[in-house]
């Protein structure tokens, strides 16, 4: 199948870890999730999996009620899913009518859009989206176009979502794509200019920018409206540090997120609970700072 790691066995899915009983009684948002659909097969990459996941297993296709199953079990009422638009540099597409019927279809999924800054009408491709399919914020990806997050082609996309209060999603961090790619793509630092340029503009940043854990905590610390989720980071050398800024300076400003499927969705949230956030911050992160 399409999905299938190659070489990959099929390992028994682990049963439902059990979760403190006061989470059931939250609104738990995850601000990061790809459903298992065709639509998805361009960018749901097997290699950038295997290196994500410390464990190799198939990703195979998988019918939406059987996500909708788990996101009632796990207490899942809304998931961020994004459309990409990568086309001017050869890379994945998946249409913003596709995010937007799936929202209407499933009204669990909030619908973000994919925006491609080299497209010559952008802003008016970011408006429709907004007004006209009801999607709720823009996702970009600066490394698909080789440059980092403050290139100034990205600049119209940041402006009309300020425009039109609408947040965008930005992909930093270590950025699993093999083949050329520099590391310093998907650096947080870049994104200290952007926020300082439109103090007004809301934005989100995926994967807690590793390796860049102290600077970007001083970058979140330092903008009023710069968020963080710290998917697939979880496990990696430094999140403790994380783990300490949230708890004491920045509990406002992270958001909870699993990546699925480069994570086990059965596994993504007991794992992030385990890492020892102060059950005063749980709310704040699990729903509250994505509401807002």
């Amino acid at each position: 199948n399409s999905f299938s790691t190659r070489g990959a066995g099929r390992p028994r899915r682990s049963p439902l870890p059990q979760l403190p009983a006061r989470i059931f009684f939250m609104a738990i948002i995850d601000c990061r999730f790809r459903p298992l659909t065709p639509e998805f097969e361009c960018y749901i990459n097997p290699e950038p999996a295997n290196f994500w996941v410390t464990q190799t297993r198939p990703l195979k296709p998988e019918p939406l009620e059987t996500t909708m199953k788990y996101f009632r079990k796990m207490g899942i009422t809304g998931a961020v899913c994004s459309g990409r638009d990568m086309r001017s540099a050869g890379g994945a597409y998946i249409p913003n009518e596709y995010i937007a019927d799936l929202m209407k279809r499933y009204p669990v999924f909030i619908g973000v859009a994919g925006a491609d800054p080299q497209n010559g009408h952008v802003r008016s491709d970011i408006e429709h989206a907004v007004r006209n399919l009801g999607l709720k914020g823009v996702s970009v990806d600066p490394f698909a176009l080789k440059t980092t997050a403050d290139d100034k082609r990205f600049y119209p996309i940041y402006e009309t979502c300020a425009e039109l209060n609408v947040p965008v999603i930005i992909t930093i961090g270590p950025l699993p794509i093999r083949g050329g790619s520099y590391m310093e793509w998907g650096s947080p630092l870049p994104v200290d200019h952007i926020c300082a340029d439109l103090p007004d503009l809301r934005v989100l940043l995926s994967h807690a920018g590793f390796p860049w854990t102290q600077e970007l905590i001083a970058i979140v610390w330092r903008h009023e409206h710069l968020y963080i989720e710290s998917s697939i980071y979880r496990h990696l050398p430094g999140a403790d540090l994380l783990v300490q800024a949230v708890n004491t300076c920045i509990g406002d400003k992270m958001c909870y997120a699993s990546a699925y499927p480069y994570a086990d969705y059965t596994q993504a949230l007991p794992k992030f609970l385990a890492q020892g956030y102060d059950p005063a911050v749980l709310p704040k992160i699990l729903h509250e700072n994505a509401e807002r």
